[in-house]
């Protein structure tokens, strides 16, 4: 997906780009919605500093024993007219980011343009092979035991594919291929990192965050198992009096929207949060990870680089992933998860033996690590 900034600043190429795909979409009226919406933005956080400042001198009024009515009423407009704009602000960002995910990427000016006919053979090796009775990829796949379409149509009820042995460890070493080589070759600079910013308080008030919760990042699909958390932190919270409450940072789905509003009084769902906020999510919380099914589980490397504790499933990819760097769970059992909350929240030594393990992990995801096991998977598939 292209960064709203990059369309902001290249409106033309990027105009070009659909031009050249054969793509109607209007992005003059997705420049107008983006404006309406920093402009709604711009005036809900002028109002909120100055509700904060009107807080502020009526905590003062109350210590000097003053009357702190008049200031109160003052502010009961601006009070409904933050209610309002934020919901103008979440409609502008929900159009927004619905047509950002419709913007395809820039194709590489070395490309023809056109349909397949113009494609150039740019090098060849070899002749092709004429085979009476080739088998499509599905067969492929299956015969080589690296897909299994029974299990991920049981788990997501979708088209999702889920990889096993080598077809995981080849997806998991293409992820630190894509991510390394772009760090090393193309200029891209990694902004996970566990130090707080200043950053990590604009986020904080942006999307009013208490000052402690458990954190999942991801799309709230029945595989993330988003229903056992939060039927596992309603169970936490009655056995411990902590009143800790869950944070959901990725787009909703309609399993989710159908779990009931009762069960869910204590969840935030803050929708799909821009890449530039996730790290100061990630710093402000403990993450919470059980999914049931992951062909890599990124945001838990995420996690630990940012210097935070993780709870994860001890199943499919992630018991490779985070080694000893975090609390492995049964995600089947809430009271497995309900257990490892207890110990990590009333501990402060294992959540910083947590946070070190973390950050000594993630360093084993490097460019000569990614290379040699991309090889070392690709050498096995191919001897098959």
């Amino acid at each position: 997906m292209l960064d709203l900034k990059f369309i902001r600043e290249n409106f033309e190429v990027v105009k070009d780009s659909l031009k050249k795909r054969n793509l109607n979409l209007d992005l003059n009226n997705f420049i107008e919605m983006d404006d309406k919406r920093r402009k709604a933005l711009l005036e809900l956080e002028d109002l909120r500093a100055r509700k904060n400042k009107a807080n502020e001198e009526i905590t003062k009024l109350l210590k000097e024993k003053s009357d702190p009515k008049e200031k109160i009423a003052s502010m009961k407009d601006t009070a409904s007219k933050i209610g309002s704009l934020e919901k103008e602000v979440k409609e502008y960002e929900s159009i927004v980011n619905r047509i950002l995910l419709t913007i395809p990427n820039i194709p590489h000016n070395s490309l023809p343009v056109g349909d397949a006919s113009v494609n150039k053979v740019v090098r060849s090796w070899g002749e092709p092979k004429k085979i009476a009775h080739a088998r499509s990829h599905i067969e492929l796949a299956e015969h080589l035991d690296i897909i299994d379409f029974t299990r991920a149509a049981k788990l997501t009820a979708s088209n999702f594919i889920l990889y096993k042995g080598d077809g995981a460890r080849l997806e998991r070493s293409l992820y630190n291929f894509m991510l390394d080589l772009h760090t090393s070759k193309h200029g891209y600079t990694e902004i996970f990192h566990p130090q707080q910013t200043k950053m990590d308080n604009r986020v904080q008030a942006l999307y009013r965050l208490p000052q402690r919760f458990a954190l999942f990042v991801g799309t709230l699909e029945p595989r993330k198992n988003i229903r056992m958390m939060i039927e596992a932190l309603s169970d936490y919270r009655k056995y411990t009096g902590d009143s800790l409450p869950l944070v959901l940072a990725g787009k909703s789905t309609r399993s989710f929207n159908a779990i009931p509003s009762e069960e869910k009084k204590e969840t935030i769902a803050l929708g799909y949060v821009p890449s530039e906020h996730r790290p100061s999510l990630y710093r402000l919380a403990t993450t919470l990870f059980p999914s049931l099914y992951e062909g890599f589980g990124l945001p838990a490397l995420e996690s630990m680089a940012c210097g935070t504790p993780v709870i994860t499933s001890r199943t499919s990819s992630m018991p490779e992933v985070v080694g000893n760097a975090a609390i492995s769970i049964d995600p089947h059992s809430r009271n497995d998860l309900v257990s490892a909350l207890e110990h990590l929240m009333g501990s402060p030594i294992l959540r910083q033996t947590l946070i070190e393990r973390g950050l000594k992990r993630v360093e084993n995801f490097s460019w000569e690590q990614c290379a040699l096991k991309t090889m070392k998977v690709l050498e096995m598939v191919s001897k098959r």
